[in-house]
């Protein structure tokens, strides 16, 4: 009898992986939030996972640059990508799922110089940096399209942080935890010391874009959003966001698998 319920047992856990929805998304280098060589691939990957695993979902995460993230994804390639902020144009493509993340965005710029402002619309006149492929905000969009705000767009944020530093550009608006982590990963303390902050200018959140035209779209996005409430419940989510601020998802040598 034993050995017929051991058997029996065998059989479901079997049944039980064979059955198991596996998801794909692309992804990108955000550190700390997301990076291909951090633990976990970042702590918003990592949200991303255990919630999707608490439904009984899988993941397989694609590293692309930014543009070709988003364009996989929408295609239907890849069944959905992260993490974005919300936008009307993507909205046509993706359905949005419930907050990964929420951050303050700020505008680095060069200690030796000050900036009195009340809206975006004072920084009229500044050189501004802005990285492709990222929304800084319906106002920051409008301001750029409409040319009030000179804006200049480059790669990546390193770039931006670059010119900033050689006085090319004046102020880059970048999140504030993503901002230092990026000048603690490519320049020096006496640079760093060279930077400041101003105060917020937008409050985002971040989500996982779900392909419409993707045949998982439904199961995913439901799944998602009740595992992430679960992970909130258990505590657990609180626990990563606050271990990811003492560097728990510090890069992992690449010759060292990743962890699930």
């Amino acid at each position: 009898m034993r050995t017929v319920t051991a058997a029996v047992i065998a059989l479901l856990i079997t049944l039980n992986v064979a059955r198991a929805e596996v998801v794909r998304i692309t992804n990108g280098e955000w550190p700390p939030y997301l990076s291909e060589n951090y633990n976990h691939y970042g702590v918003a990957s990592h949200i991303v996972t255990e919630a999707l695993k608490l439904e009984g979902v899988e993941v397989e995460y694609g590293f692309f640059p930014w543009v070709r993230s988003m364009e996989f994804a929408k295609s239907g390639l890849w069944d959905a990508t992260i993490v974005w902020t919300r936008s009307a144009e993507r909205e046509a493509y993706f359905y949005f799922s419930d907050p990964v993340i929420r951050m303050e965005v700020v505008f680095f710029h060069r200690r030796d110089k000050a900036f009195k402002w009340s809206s975006l619309e004072d920084l009229r006149g500044y050189r501004i940096g802005g990285t492709i492929g990222y929304f800084y905000g319906a106002e920051f969009a409008r301001l750029e399209e409409s040319k009030i705000l000179t804006i200049s767009r480059l790669r990546s944020d390193e770039q931006n942080l670059k010119l900033l530093l050689a006085d090319r550009l004046d102020l880059f608006p970048i999140e504030l935890e993503v901002g230092y982590e990026v000048l603690r990963r490519h320049f020096t303390q006496q640079q760093i010391d060279l930077l400041t902050t101003t105060r917020p200018f937008r409050e985002t959140s971040y989500h996982m874009l779900v392909s419409k035209a993707s045949d998982k779209a439904e199961m995913l996005l439901n799944s998602f959003n009740r595992g992430l409430e679960k992970l909130k419940q258990s505590g657990k989510f609180d626990t990563m966001l606050k271990s990811a601020a003492f560097g728990a998802y510090y890069p992992v040598e690449p010759s060292n698998p990743k962890t699930d």
